[in-house]
C-alpha cells in the first residue's frame, strides 16, 4: 500500500511539475516550417536580452494564436509600448507562457477585457481576471497575431517562463528542430586597462577582424600585446534571426580567465544587459559581449575577472569558445608575440588636437613637436609628462584619472580644456556644468564614470544641443537631468528631445523657476529643446453603422491621449500608432454606431484637436 501510494504521488508530481520535453506545442497550428523564426531567445538587443522567440508571420497579421499548453489566463495587457497587446497563461506545472504583439483577443477573454475597459474608463492597461476564470486547453484559440507595441513588423513574440518568472529557452520544453550551425565570431575587440598596456604599440580599444579556416576562427592581424588587456566578442548564433549565445569561455595559456553561461533571463535584471554588452555608438548593430565584469554588475552568469596579463617578450595563446542554444560550438585561437613583426593598425581618433576617456584612462593627443612634454594642470598641482608613444604625427599622452582629474592640458601653444567630473557607483551624486546638471542615485551606475558636458548652438541660432561627452555611460536606474538654455522658449509647449540618428525622441519635461528644463532619462545622450504648438492632424477615415475609424498623426511630440463619446457616453477607442488609426469599440461587439460622435485628441506637448460628426 505504501509503495502504491508513493508511486501514485510521484506520478502526480511529475504530471504537475514535470519537465517533459513535448508537453508544450507551437502556438501556431499547421507545419512549423510555415512560420519562420525571426529572432531567438537570448539575442542581444540594443537595451535588453531577448526573452523569447519571435515567430514571423510572413508579413501578415491576424494569424490564429493558440495555447501552447493547458492552463488559465493570468494577465492581459494593452499598451503602445513593449509587448503591445499580450496574454500571460499560467500552467499547472508552475510555468507560464507569454503571447505578445497581438492584434486582438478572442472570445470570452476579449469580451471581459472590453467590459473592464468600460468599467474603468481605460483604453490601455494591465488586467487580471479572477483566478482560473478563463481556463484554456492546449491548442485552443487565444488571439490573433499582430504588430502592436515595440515591434518592427508583424510577428508573434512567444516566451516560456519558469515558476520564478524567469524566461527559459523555449526549446527546453518545446519540440523545436535542432539547429546544427555553429555560431559566428565576427570580430573581437581588445582594451588596455592602464597607462603601461599596449596593443600593437598603442593604447585604447581596438577592433580586430576574424577569418574562418577548417572550422576554426583566427585573427587576420599579427599581435604584440603587453600589460593588462580585456577582450570583447561580436558573436551570434546562425539560427535565423541571430543571437542565442548561451555560453562563452575565455582562456589564456590554458588558464580560465572568464566564463559566462545563461540558461534563464530574470526580467528584473534586464538592465544588467548594459553591463554585459558594448554597443558601438556609430554602428549600434555591432554588439560585443564584454568578457569582463563591471563593478556594479549583478549577472550571476559571469565567473572570473576577464583580465589577461601579457608579458612584453613572452609568448601567449588565447582561446575563445562560444556555444549557441543547441550546443553548437565555435572557437577562436590567436597567438601573441609570436614574432617581432606585428600589424600596424590605423588609429581611430579625430584629426588635430583631441582627447578621449576609456574606463579610467585619459588619452590626450597633440601635434608632434617641441617641447615633447605636456603639462597637466590639476586644481592642486601641475605635472609634466613625456609622450607615452607617437603615432600619425601625434604625441599621445596617457593619464590615469585615479591620479586626479586635470582641468586642462598644455603643450606649447596647444591647449585642451577638460570639464571632466567623476561619478562613483553606490553613491548619490550631483554633477553640474553651465548648461546641464545631472543627479544620479546610488543605484544609477555600474562602474566609475567620468563625464564632461558639451554645448553647441546651430549656425543660424535656431536650436541648441546639450550633451554629455562620454557616450558609453549606461545606467541601471533613471537619472534626473536639467538643461539650462541660452535661448528663450514658450515653456508650456517646449520639451526635451533626445537626439537620435533617425528621429528625435520626445521626453516629458517640466520647467523650474530658474529657467531650467527638468526631465528623467534612462540613457545618457545628446538633447535639444523643441517647441510644439501645432495640434494633431485628425480626419475621419471610415464611418458607418458597424465601423468608426479616425486617422490621426502628429509630426513632432506624438499622440498622447484622447477622450471620445457617443451621444454623451464614454466611448472606447483603441490606438494603433503604426497604422495611425483610432478604432472605436462598442461595449457590446454587435452594437451599431449612431448619433453624435465627439472626440478630443491631445499630443504630448498639450496641443488639442477636436472632431465631431453625426453618424
Amino acid at each position: 500500500m505504501k509503495l502504491y501510494l508513493g508511486v501514485l504521488l510521484m506520478g502526480w508530481g511529475l504530471g504537475l511539475f514535470g519537465q517533459e520535453k513535448n508537453s508544450y506545442i507551437f502556438p501556431f497550428s499547421g507545419k512549423k516550417t510555415r512560420f519562420r523564426t525571426s529572432d531567438v531567445y537570448g539575442a542581444l538587443r540594443t537595451d535588453h536580452f531577448h526573452m523569447g522567440r519571435d515567430l514571423s508571420t510572413l508579413g501578415r497579421e491576424r494569424r490564429p494564436v493558440r495555447a501552447s499548453a493547458s492552463g488559465w489566463v493570468e494577465e492581459v495587457g494593452i499598451s503602445r509600448q513593449d509587448y503591445g497587446q499580450y496574454i500571460f497563461l499560467r500552467h499547472p506545472d508552475g510555468r507560464s507562457t507569454v503571447y505578445a504583439h497581438l492584434d486582438r483577443f478572442h472570445g470570452e477573454v476579449a469580451e471581459w477585457v472590453r467590459g473592464e475597459q468600460y468599467r474603468l474608463f481605460l483604453a490601455e492597461g494591465v488586467f487580471h481576471p479572477p483566478a482560473e476564470k478563463f481556463r484554456v486547453q492546449q491548442g485552443e484559440l487565444l488571439a490573433w497575431s499582430g504588430n502592436t507595441g515595440r515591434s518592427t513588423g508583424p510577428h508573434l513574440h512567444f516566451e516560456i517562463r519558469n515558476p520564478k518568472n524567469q524566461a527559459i529557452p523555449p526549446g527546453s520544453v518545446l519540440d523545436i528542430p535542432r539547429d546544427k550551425r555553429p555560431p559566428t565570431i565576427r570580430r573581437i575587440a581588445l582594451r588596455t586597462l592602464d597607462t603601461h598596456s599596449r596593443i600593437n604599440g598603442q593604447s585604447g580599444r581596438i577592433e580586430l577582424k576574424t577569418y574562418k579556416y577548417r572550422g576554426r576562427y583566427y585573427l587576420r592581424d599579427k599581435l604584440s600585446l603587453h600589460g593588462n588587456i580585456v577582450l570583447e566578442a561580436w558573436t551570434y548564433d546562425n539560427q535565423r534571426g541571430g543571437g542565442g549565445i548561451t555560453r562563452v569561455s575565455l582562456r589564456l595559456d590554458r588558464q580560465h580567465v572568464f566564463t559566462y553561461k545563461m540558461n534563464k533571463i530574470d526580467e528584473q535584471k534586464q538592465k544588467s544587459y548594459h553591463a554585459h554588452v558594448y554597443i558601438s555608438p556609430q554602428k549600434p548593430w555591432k554588439r560585443f559581449i564584454r568578457l569582463y565584469p563591471w563593478d556594479g554588475h549583478n549577472l550571476n552568469a559571469q565567473r572570473g575577472n576577464g583580465k589577461m596579463y601579457f608579458k612584453k617578450r613572452g609568448r601567449h595563446k588565447v582561446l575563445l569558445q562560444v556555444w549557441d542554444r543547441s550546443g553548437n560550438k565555435s572557437s577562436l585561437i590567436f597567438k601573441v608575440n609570436k614574432g617581432k613583426l606585428f600589424t600596424k593598425i590605423p588609429p581611430n581618433y579625430p584629426p588635430g588636437v583631441s582627447y578621449s576617456v576609456l574606463e579610467n584612462l585619459l588619452m590626450v593627443r597633440f601635434l608632434t613637436g617641441k617641447p615633447a612634454k605636456a603639462t597637466f594642470h590639476l586644481s592642486h598641482k601641475t605635472q609634466k609628462i613625456s609622450p607615452s608613444y607617437h603615432m600619425n604625427s601625434r604625441d599621445i599622452y596617457l593619464w590615469d584619472l585615479r591620479w586626479g582629474i586635470p582641468n586642462h592640458v598644455i603643450k606649447a601653444d596647444q591647449k585642451i580644456n577638460l570639464s571632466l567630473q567623476k561619478a562613483l557607483p553606490k553613491q548619490d551624486i550631483s554633477l553640474s556644468w553651465k548648461h546641464i546638471k545631472v543627479n544620479l542615485s546610488e543605484n544609477a551606475l555600474y562602474d566609475t564614470t567620468y563625464m564632461s558636458s558639451k554645448y553647441q548652438i546651430s549656425k543660424d541660432q535656431s536650436y541648441e544641443i546639450f550633451g554629455l561627452d562620454n557616450q558609453q555611460v549606461v545606467l541601471q536606474d533613471e537619472a534626473n537631468l536639467w538643461l539650462y538654455p541660452e535661448k528663450k522658449y514658450i515653456t508650456p509647449r517646449t520639451h526635451v528631445y533626445r537626439v537620435e540618428r533617425e528621429e528625435d525622441v520626445f521626453i516629458p519635461t517640466t520647467w523650474d523657476e530658474t529657467g531650467g528644463s527638468a526631465f528623467y532619462e534612462e540613457n545618457i545622450g545628446r538633447y535639444t529643446l523643441k517647441t510644439d504648438t501645432i495640434p494633431p492632424t485628425v480626419k475621419v477615415f471610415r464611418s458607418n453603422a458597424s465601423e468608426l475609424v479616425l486617422e490621426v498623426s502628429d509630426d513632432m511630440s506624438g499622440i498622447d491621449r484622447w477622450d471620445a463619446s457617443l451621444n454623451g457616453e464614454w466611448l472606447l477607442m483603441s490606438y494603433f500608432p503604426k497604422k495611425e488609426k483610432l478604432y472605436a469599440l462598442r461595449k457590446k461587439s454587435d452594437a451599431s454606431f449612431g448619433g453624435i460622435f465627439e472626440c478630443l485628441i491631445y499630443d504630448r506637448a498639450g496641443n488639442m484637436e477636436a472632431v465631431a460628426i453625426h453618424l
